[in-house]
């Protein structure tokens, strides 16, 4: 889930004063505020608990009159702040480059501590204009133009951060979890027998593809785009990945298209080519391509198995298409979405 969902659901009011607050007194938030303001080095007008997760604790804050967001990364998950911080600068620099794009900017971070201060994106979730007024055309126009902006923004990502490191590791790691994870699904788990065994084999081949590697997103999904008028933003880039490809978002927005099944099959389609439509992806091996079709597959899989009754009603909806489609959509010699 993106974090600006939470942020828009928060009014960003002061939640206590400060006044006569020391460290190591006061409740257990202004303990944590004064904290934070000294491995910021920065002023908080504000601070508001939004939501925890399994590294980081993530406030809505003002700093001098902005609305801010700090992350507070926990000890076992500290290095993520410098990786996200750095995938940060990268999209903050690119803004320039790519006409319509909304920036955000670092207004504080502590690598050590793993505490990080960014500006909050104005707007409105591409995921809530698609679920509020998807049927709508001109609100269609806006959503493919944006996607064509970010389409641009990951082209210059690649030329910008292509380099001859291999694939990260993690990428294998998190394959083989959801893979294992899937084969062990209750009722439904022999559908996906094999898949741990094939996504190691899948990932010996992405390697063997001998593709550059690029820094990706790592969770290019609606709640992680933000719109306002004509202008588009990327947000949450805890996930960015530098040992990536363009096709780990590429087909992760494709995988989240193709399951919007309130929007019309056209409009999805729409959506997903409107953000292919600035890369060329034409030298691509299909090995890259079937690696991350199954990557994205699996993990949605995976992560709608393991929610709530009405994300597994739809995946099982799905299931019968998902399990048929085993070429990825855009690969060498495919010429139309599973």
């Amino acid at each position: 889930m993106g974090l600006d969902r939470v942020l828009r659901n928060v009014t960003l009011e002061k939640v206590s004063s400060r006044k006569g607050t020391t460290r190591g007194m006061g409740s257990p938030l202004e303990q944590r505020w004064a904290k934070l303001e000294g491995r910021l080095d920065l002023q908080l007008d504000s601070l508001s608990l939004l939501r925890e997760n399994r590294t980081c604790w993530i406030y809505a804050a003002r700093a001098a009159g902005e609305a801010v967001v700090v992350k507070q990364y926990k000890p076992q998950a500290r290095a993520l702040c410098a990786r996200e911080a750095r995938a940060h600068r990268v999209y903050t620099q690119l803004c320039d480059a790519v006409p319509g794009l909304l920036p955000s900017e670092i207004r504080g971070i502590n690598e050590e501590t793993g505490s990080l201060c960014l500006t909050f994106i104005e707007g409105e979730l591409m995921s809530e204009v698609l679920r509020k007024r998807g049927d709508d055309t001109g609100e269609q126009r806006r959503c493919r133009a944006a996607l064509e902006r970010v389409g641009e923004l990951l082209a210059h990502l690649r030329a910008r951060t292509s380099s001859d490191r291999p694939p990260a590791p993690f990428l294998e790691e998190y394959l083989v979890h959801t893979s294992r994870s899937l084969e062990r699904t209750p009722v439904l788990g022999a559908l996906f027998a094999g898949y741990e065994a094939s996504a190691r084999s899948l990932y010996e081949e992405l390697g063997a593809a001998g593709e550059p590697t690029s820094l990706s997103h790592g969770d290019l999904v609606f709640a992680n785009l933000i719109l306002d008028g004509a202008q588009v933003g990327l947000i949450d880039f805890a996930n960015a990945n530098p040992e990536s490809h363009p096709l780990d978002d590429v087909y992760n927005l494709e995988v989240t298209c193709a399951n919007l099944l309130h929007l019309s099959a056209r409009f999805r389609a729409d959506l997903a080519q409107a953000l292919r439509s600035r890369l060329d992806l034409s030298g691509s091996d299909a090995r890259t391509h079937r690696f991350y079709w199954e990557y994205h597959k699996r993990r949605w899989l995976h992560l709608q198995l393991g929610s709530g009754w009405i994300h597994r009603a739809r995946a099982v909806t799905v299931l019968p298409r998902l399990l048929r489609s085993s070429a990825a959509p855009w690969a060498p010699g495919v010429h139309a979405v599973a």
